[in-house]
């Protein structure tokens, strides 16, 4: 342990020094997020969030920065009950300063923090094994479940005379009013999720100052069924399309009529590979048109969902 670094709640003063020590860190660890990160983005994450600003921990050596601990603060359905919730975001210690207790220091005055504002249920996603089990063997966390990813090639098709289907696809620059009706409507069919508002929506994706993101709203005889949000990327060399959201009626021709619409917008950008998160909920359809799971050995990324 440093006995000389003090921890604390992040407060304004600690700005410039919290965003040099986040510019370090991505650009030595060599994270994507060194691409776009800049001080516009950081107070739209941890700033705007119609949630509520992040609730941060830092370490200080002196008067310099060494350590931060995130967390964003959410709306997470949980069996039919709403819980104010959080997601770990951005946890980071400077390389010299690694292994010498910061991370614990920092997480168990988060969790007191995140309790004395009733929050109820925290969340993370790390990606590399140490730091599951940092958060398992030292701050009491539990391993919710490993995420797959489901893949699906996109094969140039020969265009066939189909049946006038009532179902329509656009694209979006805003989610509408309707998008709480849809939430309301499926809400029920789905265990445990963020809450999917339109105020959380528009925040996330297409207020997003990284951009990238395309919105899609899906309207059968005239009213909605559904959304999803599309981002193509690179993802270890490969491009290929991310279906990063999809909230819809589990109807087959929906989602069959979803995928031809990606299907179509991702030849036309030269992208031959999509990809979706794993779900229970539309997993039976998905795989019909076409989704398939990869073994761990071939997957690109692999995470695991953790909470606390």
């Amino acid at each position: 342990m440093i006995r000389g670094c003090i921890v604390a709640q992040y407060s304004e003063q600690n700005r410039n020094s919290v965003l040099a020590l986040m510019h370090e860190v991505f650009a030595s660890e060599r994270m994507r997020k060194a691409s776009y990160f800049n001080e516009e983005f950081w107070r739209w994450q941890y700033k705007e969030n119609p949630y509520g600003e992040s609730v941060t921990i830092v370490a200080r050596d002196n008067n310099v920065l060494v350590g931060q601990y995130a967390n964003i603060p959410l709306q997470l359905k949980l069996n039919g009950q709403l819980l104010k919730s959080s997601l770990v975001i951005d946890l980071m210690v400077k390389r010299d300063y690694r292994r010498k207790g910061l991370f614990r220091r920092m997480g168990e005055m988060s969790n007191a923090r995140l309790s004395e504002l009733g929050i109820s249920v925290s969340l993370a996603f790390p990606s590399r094994e140490d730091s599951c089990a940092g958060f398992i063997n030292r701050l009491g966390w539990f391993k919710v479940g490993d995420l797959e990813i489901l893949f699906k090639p996109i094969l140039p098709r020969v265009p066939k005379k189909q049946r006038k289907r009532n179902i329509d696809i656009r694209q979006i620059l805003y989610f509408p009013d309707e998008v709480n009706a849809l939430w309301d409507r499926l809400a029920s069919d789905i265990p445990v999720s963020i809450l999917r508002c339109k105020e959380y929506l528009n925040w996330r994706y297409l207020k997003n100052p990284n951009g990238g993101y395309l919105a899609f709203l899906i309207r059968r005889d005239d009213k909605i069924a559904g959304y999803f949000v599309l981002k193509i990327i690179k993802m270890c060399g490969i491009k290929l399309g991310l279906i990063v959201d999809m909230l819809c009626l589990r109807e087959l021709d929906i989602i069959n009529s979803v995928i031809l619409h990606i299907s179509d917008l991702l030849l036309r950008s030269n992208v031959y590979l999509c990809a979706i998160l794993r779900s229970r909920l539309y997993e039976e359809e998905l795989r019909v048109v076409g989704f398939r799971r990869l073994s761990n050995y071939l997957a690109p990324k692999r995470y695991a969902l953790i909470a606390r």
